[in-house]
């Protein structure tokens, strides 16, 4: 039996504002934000590195996703935030590979025998969500991005995007790569502020206070923090 490894990272970045008018203003990152890499076992694809995790439910194809977290200013209107990817480029790979589905959920406890759990268990063949892997085009038609989470930590506030790394179509075997482009963020401010941010990259958010460096900061000049 093939066993998942599930890898997880957290980055957390703030990347240069753009002013879109008096009540507006957006982020942007390039694309892929983490290169994840795949290989070929018997016309399974097998997907390789690190910071990304398996996306899906038990028994849905386990496709490859990673984190993107924006943090943005105090007076951002979360609830105003849009999401888009432009300039997307992708390479289709026309070979038959297969995905293997996301194991089920083990809610035994320890030394317990182990107590499988399938949410749609009643869609489950050998494992497999029927209607995902049944589904002409099941994720391979529809956006790169599937998921997106406010957050937050005192009085840092965040959107978490997350991205997958590979598309896959159940009917032909074809996957597809996101290989370029810029993930945007528009978000609208009850007040004008002169902002001006500068991107900074957080290896590690335990070494260093993500809120005391906001504050220290105050949103201008990051350098002399």
């Amino acid at each position: 039996m093939k066993k998942f490894f599930v890898f997880a990272v957290i980055i957390s970045f703030i990347v240069p504002l753009t002013l879109l008018g008096s009540n507006n203003a957006s982020f942007s990152a390039s694309l892929p934000h983490v290169d994840v890499g795949f290989s070929e076992e018997g016309g399974v694809a097998n997907f390789e590195g690190e910071g990304f995790f398996i996306y899906g439910l038990p028994g849905d194809p386990g496709l490859p996703v990673y984190h993107v977290t924006f943090v943005l200013p105090d007076n951002a209107d979360v609830n105003s935030v849009n999401v888009a990817i432009t300039g997307l480029q992708e390479n289709v790979y026309s070979q038959n590979y297969d995905v293997l589905p996301v194991p089920p959920y083990d809610m035994s406890g320890p030394d317990e025998e182990p107590d499988l759990y399938w949410p749609d268990a009643e869609f489950i063949v050998d494992g497999r969500n029927t209607r995902k892997y049944g589904s002409v085009g099941y994720l391979y038609d529809n956006d790169w991005v599937v998921d997106i989470r406010k957050g937050g930590w005192k009085s840092v506030r965040t959107i978490t995007v997350s991205v997958l790394g590979y598309n896959w179509n159940p009917a032909t075997g074809y996957l597809k790569k996101l290989v370029g482009g810029s993930l945007s963020l528009s978000y609208s401010i009850p007040n004008e502020n002169d902002l001006e941010i500068q991107m900074v990259h957080f290896s590690d958010v335990t070494a260093r206070s993500l809120s005391n460096l906001l504050k220290c900061c105050n949103y201008h000049n990051i350098s002399k923090c």
